[in-house]
């Protein structure tokens, strides 16, 4: 049984399961197309080339455009997880009779969170989804039968993102607005600076005020014009302060409701754009609620296709559990004879040669193999660079455009990894925060001595092991910079001549292209 996921509206994206076995997800923003890109019609050829034959369910995922009166819905809309919110009905594709399963998006966040997991099938257990608008637990009984429990508070993400905007004096919003979903990312990385202790009278009124705010999404920065923290400026301490308290707050409401209303032991899986805050992760993981818990590397809306594509399966073979692997996105537009055709100095790829390149202050570009799915760059699509150099920070976040308090993420091989970090667990998505144990590697420790770390083992990504053992062996640190390889506002690199472009533009010498290593 061929199933093709369909995720409409941002951060498209088209998910093939064929008999349990995720075949790709091909996601709308990859091959640098602007961040939360919609599905494009090269997303569905790329889609159509790596399928071996038509599939026999195309199941379609819930969105809403516009408001919530007046919008277009799509499929089952955004909203619901009830038998009412998903149809299962007979229809044609190309002149070929084709099951049809549309679902909500609500409910896509549920099954790919529970069904990517360790524990599908086994039932009961919880899911917690919290991304923009969405922000609840859901129990999972016996049958694939899910029970939402109310919104613990509305719009937790967004609440979360419009921090931000609210602080920051260049940005203006005379009117609602799409505010850039990259100040999620900026909004955690500010965190660290801040001063964990009880927040002071004016930080506690905006706290409570904004995590009981019902609609944060059609407030305006201009409404807040009185506040103490309007246009404060997003580096000043009082904003980091501001941020730690949201955080742990925010943190903190869904902690205590989980405390008092879930059955404890059960294990956990989260959904959502919230579950790329490393911190709430680490600490779900470390508060003894749940049996286990589990975050998607596609844990924001890049996994929705997925999970629609799940919940088709649930509902027509009673089970929801996949096979995957996080390597099984899009195919690189790589060809060495191209790189050497533009006059490029290719030779054939040796580990030791580049850990040696990297040693010597190169970074690397990667672009091997299929792409990652979801947004983290996990060695496929990445540029690696040396940790021991405290400077090769503010490299970085120089050649990626991003701002000197973005940390960089370290990648470490799963032999040393708890010699150089104190784990929560081990990491292979770089979603958990860590405590860095070794003072050699200063690029990739945040300011409170944290770092997102990617543990590799030699199965999981050959290339990406023998790099970083090879690099151990010359410096005895088998650990390095790893951060994403896209342009700008952009998803990741897929074709040599980007890559080419970007290496022009961003002064990196070093590339790995189709099993080729390039030397600019």
């Amino acid at each position: 049984m061929r199933i093709l996921g369909i995720k409409p509206g941002h951060d498209g994206a088209l998910a093939l399961i064929e008999d349990g076995t995720l075949v790709y997800s091909i996601e709308g923003e990859k091959n640098s197309f602007e961040r939360c890109m919609h599905i494009t019609p090269s997303s569905l050829l790329d889609a159509a080339t790596a399928a071996c034959a038509p599939p026999d369910c195309i199941a379609l995922g819930g969105w809403r455009h516009g408001s919530p009166a007046k919008g277009k819905h799509i499929g089952m809309g955004y909203w619901g997880v009830e038998d009412t919110t998903c149809r299962l009905t007979d229809t044609s594709f190309f002149g070929s009779p084709v099951r049809l399963f549309e679902d909500s998006h609500e409910s896509s966040h549920v099954w790919s969170a529970y069904g990517l997991s360790p524990f599908a099938d086994r039932y009961p257990c919880h899911v917690l989804v919290w991304e923009g608008q969405i922000g609840r637990f859901y129990r999972l009984d016996s049958g694939g039968r899910v029970t939402a429990f109310p919104q613990v508070i509305e719009q937790p993400g967004c609440k979360y993102q419009f921090l931000y905007t609210l602080a920051d004096p260049n940005r203006t919003e005379p009117s609602v607005q799409h505010r850039p979903p990259e100040d999620a990312g900026k909004v955690m990385a500010l965190a660290a600076f801040g001063t964990r202790r009880a927040p002071n009278l004016h930080e506690a009124r905006f706290i409570d005020w904004i995590l009981d705010c019902p609609d944060i999404i059609g407030m305006t920065k201009g409404q807040l014009a009185g506040s103490p923290f309007y246009d404060v400026g997003v580096e000043s301490q009082a904003f980091k302060d501001l941020v730690r308290g949201v955080s742990d707050a925010l943190f903190g409401r869904y902690l205590d409701w989980a405390s008092m209303h879930l059955e404890p032991g059960l294990p956990l899986a989260i959904g959502g754009g919230c579950g790329l805050n490393c911190e709430w992760n680490t600490n779900w993981l470390r508060s003894g609620l749940f049996s286990d818990v589990f975050v998607p590397p596609c844990v924001n809306d890049s996994g929705a296709a997925i999970g629609t594509a799940i919940h088709a399966q649930q509902l027509m073979t009673g089970s929801a559990a996949v096979k995957w692997n996080v390597y099984c996105g899009s195919i690189a537009r790589a060809h060495g004879a191209r790189a050497a055709a533009l006059g490029c100095d290719t030779v054939p790829l040796d580990p030791a040669q580049v850990a040696t390149d990297l040693a010597e202050g190169h970074v690397v570009a990667t672009m091997h193999g299929r792409c990652e799915i979801g947004p983290r760059a996990l060695g496929n699509r990445s540029l690696l660079a040396d940790p021991r150099d405290a400077r090769m920070l503010g490299r970085l976040n120089t050649i990626k455009q991003r701002e000197s308090y973005r940390p960089i993420a370290p990648v470490v091989t799963a032999e040393a990894a708890a010699e150089f970090f104190d784990m929560s667990c081990l990491d292979r998505y770089m979603l958990y925060f860590s405590r860095v144990r070794d003072e050699r590697i200063p690029a990739v420790t945040h300011v409170d001595g944290s770092a997102r770390v990617q543990v590799v083992a030699r199965n999981d990504n050959p290339l990406l092991w023998s790099i970083l053992d090879s690099f151990g062996a010359q410096t005895g640190v088998p650990v390095l910079c790893n951060t994403s390889l896209n342009f700008k506002g952009r998803g990741f690199i897929d074709d040599v001549d980007d890559l080419l472009r970007h290496c022009a533009e961003t002064g990196v010498r070093r590339a790995i292209v189709d099993g080729m290593y390039v030397r600019l």
